[in-house]
This record gives structure tokens, sequence and C-alpha cells, in this order.
């Protein structure tokens, strides 16, 4: 757990990657939560929804919502059980997917 955790806060402070701006602000956190996960060179990137860092609870997993990458990312390194940040995409043929971070960059 803490590995990624020390691996993102050195991205974080280190990288010079561009990401996509969310194009509707104000419907973040207001998707659905069930998406089904992207896969790397299959899919096509649309429009950027949301960031979401889902945390895992005793009573259940809680997805939280952010507007950017930073503010994500912080909060995923709080001392709970929270995985890394992921992206929710809306791909070019309108399925609504899971993305890794890493998979936004633009080059």
């Amino acid at each position: 757990m803490q590995n990624y955790k020390i691996k993102y806060l050195l991205w974080l402070y280190i990288f010079r990657k561009k990401f996509p701006k969310i194009e509707e602000v104000d419907k973040v956190g207001k998707y659905p939560l069930l998406a089904r996960m992207g896969v790397p060179g299959k899919t096509n990137f649309g429009s950027l929804l949301e960031y979401r860092v889902w945390e895992h609870k005793d009573d259940g997993d809680i997805c939280n919502s952010f507007e950017n990458l930073k503010r994500a990312t912080w909060f995923s390194l709080g001392g709970g059980l929270f995985e890394q940040p992921l992206a929710l995409v809306k791909e070019k043929d309108n399925v609504v997917s899971e993305w890794l971070i890493d998979w936004l960059a633009v080059k």
C-alpha cells in the first residue's frame, strides 16, 4: 500500500506531463459508480469526466470524486485505505470506463 503512495508523491512533484481538462466540472461526483476498466491501446479517449479515489471501509467502498488530479492524489495519500487515483473517461464510442492516470498523459 505504501509503495504506490510514495510513487505518486514523487510523481506529483516531478511530473511534467499534461493531462486533459474536465469539460463539465459541475457534473463531477454525479456519474454512476459502476464503470468498466479501460484497456490501454484498445480504447479511444473521448473526454475526461472526473478523477476518482476509492476508499475501502468495513461497511463498504466509497467513491470520492475530484475535479483535478492534484487534489485527488493528495486525498489518496491520506491515512485510510485509499486506492491510487483513477480517471473516469467517456470514450469515443460513448462507453464510460475508469482509466489509470498514466493512460491520460499527453506527451
